[in-house]
């Protein structure tokens, strides 16, 4: 995690940690997902694959029952 963190900081555009970090975040059910892919935007504001996946954790987190 704290590699990644840094390597965010070093290199701010490129995405791939966003990814791994937002991954992570995922498969532990927790809300860090979206603020990396958030991040990933802001760095890159035009990388489709960013915003694919951004609106696809919040067709998860609207469709989710309960």
């Amino acid at each position: 995690m704290a590699s990644l963190e840094k390597a965010k900081t070093l290199k701010p555009d490129y995405l791939s940690p966003y990814f791994n970090l937002a991954n992570y975040h995922v498969s532990r059910h927790d809300t860090g997902g979206d603020q990396e892919y958030q991040q990933a935007l802001k760095a890159v504001p035009t990388n489709l694959q960013a915003m694919v996946k951004l609106a696809g954790l919040y067709e998860l987190t609207v469709t989710r029952p309960g």
